[in-house]
């Protein structure tokens, strides 16, 4: 009987030390801030990874295009092995036109195996084509300029959509605290009324309602953490961070406030800085020079 109790005890004691342990993890958690969720989006978002890798390449395109009036030189090595059979000509290979490498001229066919080889090196150089390398350099720096801002405008919308969520995340927290003493309430006054019924004082269809009504609460409560989970997913899915650690700052929306004012309040060109707008401006720039290089090119 002693074995059984002191088992009992050591269980209950474990049980409680975890608890503590437990509740002492989830009251350590920090909370994450704003700017810490868009900076882990854009740092770790796929589509900005691409993005990224257009701009290097588009980089690339540029200064292979500011180099395409340098002289080209090609050299080619040319084996040649077969019969002696009169058949003289020239070579068309990827090089150019070669000289024949195979006998001279008989007035029979003979099946002897000849062979040879030749190499060669050539070069050419177009200086001057009426201004078609500088605008292939425009509109190589054009199709740059729209995948930067390509990236901003993804970065925009990735943005947005972080702090929507985030948003979303601070207002179902708050919403459930509230909701919580909504239930407390209506557990609060379902006592008092259950009270005046076994009383006598009140009829016993009053208990019905007010237990429904802490239902009611009770499943507005569940509705509210459903969607908080599944907002801390989302925001889990765009920025990378673990859920279990997405806790929103409870004084977002002063500082909200705050940054509008300072960032806004003295800028007069913040429509222009639009990363819609700056994208949009890219793409009309890309095709004016576009038509600039197929102009020139006909020259």
């Amino acid at each position: 009987m002693l074995k059984t109790i002191y088992k009992l005890f050591f269980i209950l004691a474990v049980f409680f030390c975890n608890n503590k342990v437990v509740n002492g993890q989830q009251g350590k958690k920090p909370m994450i801030s704003i700017k810490e969720a868009v900076d882990a989006a854009v740092k770790n978002y796929p589509s900005i990874l691409v993005r990224q890798q257009q701009i290097n390449l588009g980089k690339a395109r540029v200064e292979d295009v500011k180099h395409a009036n340098l002289p080209t030189i090609i050299a080619a090595d040319q084996i040649s092995f077969g019969s002696d059979n009169s058949n003289s000509g020239s070579y068309f290979t990827i090089g150019g036109a070669f000289p024949s490498v195979s006998g001279g001229n008989r007035t029979a066919n003979k099946f002897d195996i000849a062979g040879g080889n030749i190499a060669a090196l050539t070069a050419t150089w177009e200086i001057y084509n009426f201004g078609a390398y500088d605008a292939a350099t425009n509109e190589a720096i054009a199709s740059l300029h729209i995948d930067e801002s390509g990236l901003s405008r993804e970065k925009y919308f990735l943005t947005a959509n972080v702090i929507q969520n985030y948003f979303d995340l601070a207002k179902y927290v708050d919403l459930l605290t509230l909701q919580q003493k909504n239930i407390d309430r209506a557990e609060t006054l379902k006592n008092v009324i259950k009270s005046f019924v076994i009383n006598g004082l009140r009829p016993g269809v009053d208990t019905s309602i007010a237990e429904a009504e802490l239902s009611k609460a009770r499943l507005d409560y569940l509705n509210l953490y459903k969607n908080l989970l599944l907002t801390r997913s989302q925001i889990s899915t765009l920025t990378g961070i673990d859920t279990s650690t997405i806790i929103p700052d409870s004084n977002i929306s002063s500082k909200i406030k705050t940054f509008i004012t300072q960032t806004f309040s003295n800028d007069t060109n913040a429509i222009n800085q639009h990363p819609l707008i700056q994208y949009y401006d890219a793409i009309l720039n890309d095709n004016l020079a576009q038509s600039e290089f197929i102009r020139k090119s006909y020259m």
